[in-house]
């Protein structure tokens, strides 16, 4: 797959599970988020810029190879910088505040006590999948694990966390040369990924997301 198509198929996507992308902003919703630092008529066109301006990055950087852990955590959250460049008022990366309950959904998110443990745990596990040359179908369902795991279970940046999943898994696609999946519905999308992953021994054993996965596989690809 070249540049073109990974950029016009991420395109695709932001636009179905982005509401910040579609010109809303969730610091409207959960007052402890930083709040938007641009008019409301700019918010959209800058989203979808940043959002491209990281995937070409991605592609860029994607047979990349990577000496630690340390060294890709500094690689992704160097993207994760360029995804909300001057979308908030505040430049700090993760989250200092509990997730908001939501109506209708479980709780999710990391306790903030947890918070740092849990994204060492998620670097050196993405560092592990990306290190690797996958099959297809190993790939999507590492896709899945990432989107879940990251947007869902411990949830750690202050803002953006949906889009620089999608951003984590587009990554894992590029690297072995695989299409992404057509998201055609957001409310759909969000309803499969939760509950957040209890019941099975930590997060990342494939049974917390098994259900995701199956949802994720199902997907046509673009």
């Amino acid at each position: 797959m070249d540049l073109n198509y990974y950029l016009e198929a991420a395109r695709i996507n932001l636009g179905v599970t982005s509401r910040t992308a579609d010109g809303e902003y969730d610091g409207e919703v959960d007052e402890n988020k930083p709040q938007v630092a641009v008019s409301k008529d700019e918010i959209k066109d800058l989203a979808v810029y940043n959002y491209l301006r990281c995937v070409n990055y991605l592609y860029i950087n994607k047979d990349r190879e990577f000496e630690s852990v340390e060294w890709l955590r500094g690689f992704l959250e160097k993207v994760a910088g360029m995804l909300n460049h001057s979308l908030t008022d505040s430049d700090k990366l993760y989250r200092d505040f509990e997730c908001a309950h939501r109506e209708g959904y479980h709780d999710y998110g990391s306790k903030l006590e947890n918070l740092e443990k849990d994204l060492d745990t998620f670097y050196s596990w993405y560092f592990v999948v990306i290190d690797n040359e996958l099959r297809e179908d190993e790939a999507y369902d590492l896709c899945a694990m990432t989107e879940k795991i990251f947007d869902r279970d411990i949830h750690p940046l202050a803002d953006g966390c949906g889009r620089f999943s999608k951003l984590l898994s587009t990554y894992i696609l590029m690297r072995n040369d695989f299409q992404l999946k057509r998201i055609e519905d957001r409310k759909e999308y969000y309803d499969v990924m939760d509950p957040v992953a209890r019941e099975y021994n930590g997060m990342f054993n494939p049974l917390n997301s098994k259900n995701f996965i199956e949802y994720y596989k199902s997907l046509e690809k673009i």
